[in-house]
């Protein structure tokens, strides 16, 4: 569903890890959002707020969610930031960078859209960031590719017992028979 409704971002099919467009939001060595990336952020922030309703703890409160029948709740979003492998010759490095690229676009997320009143069922917001500079490239061959100068969203469920067997669970049974 974020796929369809966010078109311009990348979704790793086996991990969910959701990869915000590299040239769209900084330049090189820079951590100022570009002024096309803050409307692209605006943008990405009102269909989030909509996407994520029926997985948000606060949000889904009297919402018939027939996306999420399980009630799988949103523990955390990671916004992540990450550089390519050239060392950046200010305070901080590559890491400094990456963590302030992270801040960047969480606040641009976040102010103003709604997004930061979205809590998990203890109360606490589902927003959050980290940094990892250079040290998970996605162009491994070429660590100073620009497509690792990137921001990822890292969308983590809280496991809902179901008591029934889900679909996937009906797969994994029948190619084991």
């Amino acid at each position: 569903e974020i796929k369809d409704t966010l078109k311009t971002v990348k979704i790793d099919p086996a991990s969910g890890v959701i990869t915000l467009p590299e040239a769209l939001l900084f330049d090189i060595g820079s951590s100022v959002l570009k002024d096309s990336a803050v409307d692209h952020l605006n943008e990405t922030s009102q269909k989030l707020k909509v996407v994520l309703k029926c997985f948000v703890a606060n949000q889904r409160m009297g919402l018939k969610c027939e996306k999420n029948p399980y009630g799988h709740e949103i523990e955390t979003i990671f916004v992540e930031g990450h550089t390519d492998s050239r060392p950046m010759n200010r305070n901080g490095g590559n890491t400094k960078l990456s963590l302030d690229r992270a801040i960047s676009v969480s606040n641009a997320l976040l102010n103003g859209s709604g997004l930061a009143d979205y809590k998990t069922s203890e109360d606490q917001p589902i927003f959050s960031y980290s940094a990892y500079a250079e040290n998970r490239p996605l162009i491994k061959d070429d660590p100073t590719d620009a497509r690792n100068r990137r921001v990822d969203l890292r969308i983590v469920l809280t496991y809902q017992p179901t008591g029934r067997v889900t679909a996937i669970e009906r797969v994994t049974q029948s190619v084991a028979n």
